[in-house]
């Protein structure tokens, strides 16, 4: 078993670089590149020797050798059937989770549609939660009052309404005469 092989290696790639590199000659019985439904390498390959030998000087020599620019993993291939040990990890790989999630078997009910249904309760779920956070955001903002009219920003549309009364510097001037009694309290302008 030779994981990490690199994307572009055909069968025949892989058992001339095998071929060629090694020490000792070898006999290829047979070479196999796993690839997806797409034709996608999954850059794990099965090669045969004529016998153990030349199958322990292969793990030996290839392990951690390189091939283009992808560090080779050579290891001798066990069955998986009597192995308890084996668990695949790969989503491409029956019995692995993810090949499970995403191959539901039918059991007589219409998996996609509980998908669905959890999937659209679990948005209306994240839309309460998000509208009572909007509620709690603006109740803080508007001071805990309830109203639309008493909110600071209220008074946006009306700014053009507003009237400006402003004194003329003259009659503020007098103003303040009348009212202080003390003639060095008040200033005037004479300009």
């Amino acid at each position: 078993c030779i994981k990490n092989v690199p994307p572009s290696y055909t069968e025949l790639k892989l058992k001339a670089h095998l071929i060629s590199k090694s020490l000792e000659p070898l006999t290829i019985t047979d070479c196999k590149v796993l690839r997806t439904k797409d034709g996608i390498s999954r850059k794990l390959a099965f090669v045969g020797f004529k016998d153990v030998n030349m199958a322990n000087h292969a793990i030996q020599f290839f392990d951690k050798s390189f091939a283009a620019t992808s560090r080779l993993d050579v290891s001798a291939a066990f069955s998986k059937v009597g192995n308890a040990e084996y668990r695949p990890w790969s989503k491409h790989s029956k019995g692995s989770s993810k090949y499970d999630s995403l191959h539901k078997k039918e059991d007589g009910d219409n998996n996609e549609d509980y998908k669905m249904k959890d999937a659209v309760e679990e948005k209306e779920e994240i839309d309460e939660k998000l509208e009572r956070k909007k509620k709690e955001f603006v109740d803080v903002i508007m001071g805990g009052k309830k109203s639309t009219s008493n909110l600071f920003w209220a008074n946006d549309d009306g700014m053009g309404d507003a009237k400006i009364t402003t004194k003329e510097p003259a009659q503020s001037v007098e103003h303040a005469k009348k009212s202080t009694k003390e003639p060095a309290q008040a200033v005037e302008h004479n300009q």
